[in-house]
């Protein structure tokens, strides 16, 4: 993850494949062994993070999870994720109008499918009567822009760690865009810890 690192600190613009060597204590022509460009590095790196979240989503979507849960997991992980992988994740959203045509169109199929993964989740949820009567792909994309935002104000040091911030958003989800549970007077938090132990007993 040493490209990473130079392109997080650097951005992408300001680095170069002798950045790139000396973080790895290599030189920049067996470098060039394995990657054509500077760009080609960038392309490879970027699509990681859309890699596991496509591949977290699926796993998640088939645990026995209710909707709301699964919603719920999935925020959780994807913060979680970012928080481990600030270098990578970084990259991700900042670097990725620096992507040539071909990169950037892998790229957009790929956050598609991540996507359409959340967005399967919520119509199933709407199909059950467990909906208000909102926009489900504003509900999906607002899901995933405002999950992704936390690398932005997020502090390594702070107090706040995934499964507040996904306890925090799922309220506000459930007080906006779910029904209040049969018999309860209000939106109920997520059971995070809950809910992760059924996704491992299920994986």
């Amino acid at each position: 993850m040493a490209a990473a690192a130079v392109f997080s600190d650097k951005g992408y613009r300001a680095s170069t494949i002798q950045d790139i060597g000396r973080e790895l204590g290599t030189t920049s022509a067996a470098l060039y062994y394995y990657f054509g460009s500077k760009q080609e590095i960038l392309g490879e790196l970027i699509v990681r993070p859309v890699r596991q979240l496509r591949e977290m989503a699926a796993e998640v979507a088939r645990s026995p999870l209710s909707n709301r849960e699964k919603l719920g997991e999935i925020v959780r992980r994807h913060i979680d994720m970012m928080l481990k992988q600030r270098d990578l994740f970084t990259i991700f959203l900042r670097e990725r109008v620096e992507l040539e045509p071909q990169h950037a169109g892998r790229l957009a199929e790929m956050e598609e499918e991540y996507y359409r993964q959340i967005r399967a989740i919520i119509e199933d949820a709407a199909r059950a009567g467990e909906m208000r009567a909102v926009n489900l792909q504003m509900l999906a994309l607002g899901i995933i822009g405002m999950t992704n935002w936390v690398l932005r104000w997020h502090k390594p040091d702070g107090a706040l760690g995934a499964d507040e911030i996904a306890r925090a958003y799922m309220d506000i989800l459930g007080g906006g865009a779910f029904k209040d549970p049969p018999g309860s007077a209000g939106a109920a938090p997520v059971p995070v810890e809950a809910a992760r132990r059924r996704v491992k007993r299920a994986s």
